[in-house]
């Protein structure tokens, strides 16, 4: 419920009292634990959203959804060696889940590793986030042709669904026109 307050309804304060609500009734629940950090996150609470996250990983630290919250707080936080750490470990325990090779890839970019973040965008196995992430990779690494092709086939298959996404590739090269 509180997943759907949060991301359907906007109504975070009604989100969190059901995060923390879960958290009564199952306070080993990883799921909630993840789900309410995010809320953290979103919140701009990072030290909360990162103590959440943590609990989850030291409740259920085979699930690779757990270690890519922490990613993504430890990102936001500027901490980026820390989120790729966590992202890594992500791809390690879920190497086919859909979106985990996609966030690598965007932290190795953050932190100006364009080659292995080609390999790890090409690596991911969900095609809407492979498209998404392989042309922002492609550019940084210098391959402009190969990035020219990869984003027309993005516009292509996802131009109604992520308009911001593609205005943000071109944004990334300074093509006011394009963007």
């Amino acid at each position: 419920k509180g997943i759907v307050l949060q991301h359907c309804d906007n109504k975070l304060l009604a989100a969190e009292g059901q995060f923390r609500r879960a958290l009564e009734l199952q306070p080993g629940s990883s799921d909630a634990l993840r789900s309410y950090a995010w809320l953290a996150l979103a919140s701009g609470r990072l030290d909360q959203a990162l103590q959440l996250a943590q609990r989850a990983v030291s409740l259920d630290p085979l699930n690779s959804w757990n270690f890519a919250a922490v990613g993504d707080v430890s990102w936001t936080a500027g901490r980026f060696a820390e989120a790729e750490a966590a992202y890594r470990t992500a791809v390690e325990l879920g190497p086919t889940t859909a979106g985990l090779h996609a966030l690598l890839a965007n932290i190795l970019l953050s932190t100006h590793k364009a080659a292995e973040a080609v390999a790890e965008a090409e690596r991911e196995p969900d095609a809407k986030w492979r498209e998404t992430v392989v042309p922002f990779a492609l550019d940084a690494a210098g391959r402009k042709s190969d990035a020219d092709r990869a984003i027309a086939v993005h516009e292509l298959n996802y131009a109604d669904d992520d308009p911001g996404g593609i205005a943000a590739f071109y944004a990334c090269r300074h093509d006011t026109k394009r963007t």
